[in-house]
């Protein structure tokens, strides 16, 4: 079963991994995770930020990314959920520790501007539950 209907393992969806990384992985580490590749990608063309860094940046990314990319573009038959894909979940958690630092050192930067902003956003975000 996927999306409701019936369907046989060769002929899943291409949205079938992102479907079910969405579903078993935390949307947290999900959310940084992306936000980690995006300023990966971004950073590749500023010459502010060593090229060595930039290397190590490309590579996690291309670690978390790349197999799942491959799989989705070729289809092959997945069976048993993510398990054949365990491997880029390590690459996507250090890509969001990184991403959460980088998060903590610009609101460390610039406390002044967002502070007064993000009282009613924090307070709701502690007392309010999510509807899952």
């Amino acid at each position: 079963m996927f999306d409701g209907a019936l369907v046989s393992v060769p002929d899943m969806p291409w949205s079938y991994l992102p479907t079910l990384f969405a579903l078993q992985l935390p949307e947290v580490l999900l959310g940084l995770c992306i936000a980690a590749v995006r300023r990966t990608f971004m950073s590749l063309s500023r010459t502010d930020i060593s090229a060595r860094r930039k290397t190590i940046f490309l590579m996690l990314a291309l670690a978390a990314t790349l197999p799942l990319l491959i799989a989705m573009v070729k289809r092959p038959a997945l069976y048993n959920g993510i398990r054949h894909f365990i491997f880029v979940i390590p690459p996507m958690a250090v890509l969001a520790g990184v991403a959460f630092a980088w998060g903590m050192t610009w609101l460390k930067q610039n406390r002044r501007s967002w502070q007064p902003a993000l009282w009613p956003f924090s307070l709701s975000a502690c007392c309010c539950r999510s509807a899952k």
